[in-house]
């Protein structure tokens, strides 16, 4: 068996092999963001199963979260198996159970700072939802100019910094291969990172399923949150340039470093 269920739901496994699809499912989503959160945080609410005629099993609520699971290689998921309702009442449980959840309404500026608080953790997972830097940088810019925080004439943009000539030694990164995080730079061992620039590292965040995808990434470390304000600042205005064009951050970086030093 092959599942990764929140202990409180293991009774409530079923094999996915026995389940069928709801047939013309009006709603749709995003499996691969499915896949993302089942792969960091496992199954932590059950799907909703009908049995109706022939002891057929079909999923009611919750068919792209099996979808996702069956992709993810799981054979079981837990589920609230239902035997009372009739094939009706199933189906206009299917369709009020995702009303609801359009009907619901979002406080945009909690939802910003928690996906602010949370963006250092989890990067990652985020970015499988379309919480990239592109969107946090708007985020980060909703909060700002709502709350009036933004400094007087710096609301619609960015003043781009001063490209300053490197003086500091260069070394080549070595090419660490991480079995479950793929390859990655790092400065080679003895180095002094604190005043040493390690030549070559790069990575991107991507826009939507198709986007390309950076073969090495890297996190940035800020040492306050006025040097993060300034990141997301510079990332705002990356993406509202007309100057400077591309669907990651680093087609736009790599375009402006071009435009504004010697490298």
């Amino acid at each position: 068996m092959i599942a990764d269920v929140h202990k409180s739901l293991e009774s409530l496994l079923q094999p996915i092999d026995e389940l069928i699809l709801l047939e013309r499912n009006p709603r749709y989503s995003d499996i691969e963001a499915l896949m993302a959160s089942l792969q960091e945080f496992g199954q932590l609410k059950a799907v909703v199963v009908h049995i109706g005629e022939n002891e057929k099993k079909t999923v009611i609520a919750g068919n792209h979260t099996v979808m996702a699971a069956s992709r993810l290689g799981w054979t079981h998921i837990a589920a609230v198996v239902d035997d009372e309702m009739d094939e009706e009442k199933a189906i206009a449980f299917a369709l009020v159970d995702n009303r609801v959840s359009e009907l619901g309404g979002i406080d945009s500026d909690i939802l910003a700072e928690r996906i602010i608080e949370t963006a250092d953790y989890y990067p990652e997972i985020l970015e499988s939802v379309g919480w990239d830097d592109f969107e946090i940088a708007d985020i980060v810019s909703g909060i700002e100019e709502s709350s009036g925080d933004l400094p007087s004439g710096q609301a619609g943009g960015y003043i781009a910094p001063e490209i300053i000539p490197n003086s500091l030694p260069t070394v080549k990164p070595v090419v660490m291969d991480d079995e479950e995080d793929g390859p990655r730079l790092i400065a080679p061992e003895g180095t002094d990172v604190k005043n040493t620039v390690v030549a070559g590292v790069g990575g991107a965040t991507s826009q939507g399923p198709n986007a390309k995808k950076a073969a090495i990434q890297y996190t940035l470390a800020f040492d306050d949150q006025e040097q993060m304000g300034k990141w997301w600042e510079f990332v705002r205005f990356l993406r509202s340039s007309s100057v400077y064009e591309g669907e990651t951050i680093a087609e736009r970086l790599i375009q402006f470093i071009e435009a504004h030093s010697e490298l």
